[in-house]
């Protein structure tokens, strides 16, 4: 009897949770998306799309000293409206 090999494909569900700004913001953009256009000069090139992001609001910095020893670090919290930044003393805002 031969023994062969058998591979069955994987399959991956990812659970994405977004709040409504989130979801508000894709319907406002692909809003007069039309499917039928592509912007390529051959209907069969891959598209490419960039994006980009940026902090648009700073609520408060908050600098924690914190001493190891004889070296001192001082970390800052960028405390935004939805996310939290650490940087320390060595990376720049």
């Amino acid at each position: 009897m031969d023994n062969k090999a058998c591979t069955l494909p994987k399959i991956l569900v990812v659970e994405v949770i977004s709040n409504r700004y989130a979801d508000q913001l894709y319907e406002d953009l692909l809003y007069f998306y039309n499917k039928n256009v592509r912007p390529v000069r051959n209907a069969s090139s891959a598209v490419q799309v960039k994006f980009g992001a940026s902090l648009i609001r700073i609520i408060d910095v908050v600098r924690i000293p914190r001493y190891y020893g004889n070296l001192s670090n001082e970390t800052i919290l960028l405390l935004t409206k939805s996310t939290t930044y650490l940087l320390t003393e060595s990376q720049q805002l």
